[in-house]
C-alpha cells in the first residue's frame, strides 16, 4: 500500500506563507505531529490496517522533519526528541511489515485453484497469527505514558519560543529550503544503476538515501520551484521500486527460515516481482540522474 497521493500536497499547504525557515520547520512538524495524534486514535480505535498504516507514514515524516533542520535546533531536547520519534518508527515497522506480508499473500494467491492447497494454508494462517499479534502489540505500545511522551517531546521542540533556535532559523525561508534541498539531493549516492551488483544492504542504504531527500523534496518544492516537484516525483518513483525489490527479498527471507517447504508457486511469484522492481527500478533510476536534469534541480536550488 503506498502513501495517499494527498499528502504531498498537505505538505505544501503547510509551509505556504511561512517567511523564514523557523516558520517553515514549525509549520512541517505541527502537520505531521498532528497526522501522527489522529492516527494513533483510529488505529486504537479500530486496529484498521490502513490506519496503521498512515501512522507510520506520519511518524517518518515527523522523523524527517527533526533530521531535516537538525542544524538550527539548539535546544538539548531536539537530539532526546528526533530518538523518541526513531523508536516511535521502530516499533511500527515490524507491525507494518506483517500486514505487507500478509496482504502480498492474499493478493498472489488470488483465485488460483493450484494456490488453495495445504502449504499456502499453512503460510496465510502463521501470516494473519504474525499480523494480528504485531497490530496488538502496536495499539498496547499507543495507549502508553511512552508515546505521549514521545509526542510531548516533539511538540516541544518546535513550540515557538526565543532561543529554541540557532541563528539559520531566522533565515528566509526560500533560500534555507534551497540549501537543505540541494544538501540531501547531493547525498543521493552516485552510482550508474543500483542492481544486482549491489548487496541487500547496500540498496537498502540506496533507498534510504533516496527516500530523505524525496522526503525533503516533497515539503519544500513549493518554496523552491516547479523542477523540484517533479525531483519529488522521480524520487517517488525510484523508492517504490528499491521499496518493492527490499520487500521482496524480505519475504523470500522469511519463506525460507519458516518451518515447513514454502509453496513453489510462492516463490516463483516473489521472484518474478522482485525481478519486475528491479527493472522498474533502473527506469526509474535513469529518469533521475538525467544530467539536463540534475543540472535544473541544482540551479534552482542556487537560486
Amino acid at each position: 500500500m503506498s502513501p495517499r497521493k494527498s499528502r504531498p500536497r498537505r505538505a505544501a499547504r503547510s509551509v505556504s506563507g511561512a517567511k523564514t525557515a523557523g516558520g517553515v520547520a514549525r509549520r512541517l512538524a505541527a502537520a505531521f505531529l498532528k497526522e501522527v495524534e489522529i492516527q494513533a486514535g483510529e488505529t486504537l480505535r479500530t486496529g484498521s490496517v490502513e490506519s496503521l498504516h498512515d501512522l507510520r507514514v506520519g511518524a517518518r515524516r515527523l522523523r524527517m522533519v527533526l533530521r531535516l533542520f537538525r542544524p538550527m535546533l539548539r535546544q538539548p531536547g531536539a537530539r532526546n526528541a528526533e530518538a523518541a520519534v526513531r523508536r516511535l518508527c521502530d516499533r511500527l515497522g515490524p507491525a507494518r511489515d506483517a500486514d505487507v506480508w500478509l496482504e502480498f499473500l492474499e493478493e498472489a494467491r488470488g483465485g488460483q485453484a493450484r494456490r488453495r492447497g495445504a502449504a499456502w494454508q499453512r503460510v496465510l494462517r502463521r501470516a494473519a497469527a504474525r499480523a494480528a499479534r504485531a497490530r496488538a502489540g502496536v495499539r498496547a505500545f499507543l495507549g502508553s505514558a511512552e508515546f505521549r511522551r514521545t509526542c510531548r517531546m516533539a511538540d516541544r521542540v518546535f513550540r515557538p519560543a526565543a532561543g529554541r533556535f540557532g541563528r539559520a532559523a531566522r533565515h528566509d525561508a526560500r533560500r534555507e529550503a534551497g540549501r537543505l534541498l540541494l544538501r540531501a539531493y547531493e547525498r543521493i549516492p552516485d552510482i550508474e544503476l543500483p542492481d544486482h551488483r549491489l548487496s541487500a544492504a547496500e540498496l537498502h542504504e540506496v533507498r534510504r538515501r533516496c527516500r530523505r531527500s524525496r522526503y525533503a523534496a516533497e515539503f519544500l518544492w513549493p518554496l523552491v520551484g516547479c523542477d523540484c516537484r517533479e525531483l519529488e516525483r522521480r524520487l517517488h518513483a525510484v523508492t517504490d521500486a528499491l521499496g518493492e525489490h527490499h520487500d521482496m527479498d524480505v519475504h523470500l527471507s522469511m519463506a525460507a527460515r519458516a518451518s515447513g517447504r514454502p509453496p513453489r508457486s510462492l516463490v516463483e511469484e516473489m521472484k518474478k516481482r522482485r525481478l519486475a522492481a528491479s527493472e522498474d527500478l533502473a527506469r526509474a533510476w535513469r529518469r533521475l540522474r538525467r544530467p539536463g536534469f540534475a543540472a535544473r534541480v541544482k540551479r534552482e536550488c542556487r537560486k
